[in-house]
């Protein structure tokens, strides 16, 4: 399951790795924890958007309910 997440947040231009990834199963839907990593060089606004982006990919190309996703500069 965590290898098709990965593979549409690594589709995600400012994505420069992932350090910890899990999804897990509520009912019939999937929950995710994954931590990315980004440029150190980006701002606080810039890396936030990063991270809606990679919320708004998981929810929409894989029916996940819920995404948690903390950036870290790398």
């Amino acid at each position: 399951m965590a290898k098709v997440y990965k593979e549409s947040i690594f589709d995600i231009l400012c994505v420069k790795g992932i350090k910890t990834i899990r999804a897990r199963k509520y009912g019939s839907s999937s929950v995710v924890d994954v931590v990315i990593l980004v440029k150190s060089t980006l701002g606080i606004g810039a890396a936030h958007d990063i991270s809606m982006e990679v919320e708004d990919a998981l929810m929409k190309e894989h029916d996940v309910i819920e995404v948690h996703v903390h950036v870290q500069p790398h």
